[in-house]
């Protein structure tokens, strides 16, 4: 599944909505062993965020290529969570970043 929003317009429409990004949560979740039961949008940023409320709570947050460098942000967080994740006690994502050299992440899983 990949969704597409040709104009900046269309996708500042749809970032924050669930309904429209709920199959390609539902399949993360599920990829993951996460119950998706319970999504709300995160806080409205550049990139479509999801919370996850459950059993295993966490945040989705999905890197938009066309319209913003979402590859320079996804590169850039990664950074960031890695330098701090064991200074903070904040729960960051921990060995769940794709490697340097992966694929670059794309608006929904492909």
């Amino acid at each position: 599944m990949q969704l597409q929003f040709p104009t900046l317009q269309q996708y500042a429409q749809a970032f924050t909505k669930v309904e429209i990004w709920r199959d390609a949560v539902d399949q993360i979740c599920r990829r993951h062993g996460i119950d998706a039961s319970h999504v709300r949008a995160g806080l409205a940023g550049t990139h479509p965020t999801f919370v996850i409320d459950g059993d295993r709570p966490c945040v989705l947050k999905f890197f938009e290529t066309r319209i913003f460098d979402g590859a320079r942000s996804f590169r850039v967080e990664r950074a960031i969570y890695s330098r701090f994740a064991a200074s903070l006690p904040l729960p960051l994502p921990r060995n769940c970043w794709p490697k340097a050299s992966s694929r670059t992440p794309t608006t929904g899983p492909t």
